[in-house]
């Protein structure tokens, strides 16, 4: 059962990150197009014709966030996975220690 609850929540994680991006995207597509209905003078002509370095900061801005947003993503599943590791450690040495107390009673009895 828990790992069907696993399986759902990976996959909703998987959805969100996906939302993101797509967010995202629209985010940049969104401030191109705001770029673009506002250019008037060369500068902004050349940027938005690709001549320019600048044209592609919102790419660049796009990609730099969605890299952190997964390497947080990431860093959050791995702590969460670790943390489920050691609940299933520790009730395993509780179990262990159960069942040495078990064994050692009949024996002093």
């Amino acid at each position: 059962m828990s790992s069907v609850l696993v399986r759902g929540r990976n996959l909703l994680l998987a959805l969100a990150i996906s939302l993101l991006l797509a967010l995202a995207g629209l985010v940049v597509h969104h401030a191109w197009g705001s770029q673009e209905a506002s250019s008037s003078d060369s500068a902004v002509y050349q940027a938005q014709e690709g001549r320019g370095p600048e044209a592609n900061l919102p790419y660049l801005y796009a990609v730099y966030s969605i890299t952190w947003a997964a390497f947080f993503g990431y860093l959050f599943l791995v702590s969460r996975r670790q943390r489920e590791l050691r609940r299933e450690i520790e009730a395993l040495r509780k179990a262990l220690e159960n069942k040495e107390q078990k064994e050692d009673e009949p024996e002093e009895g």
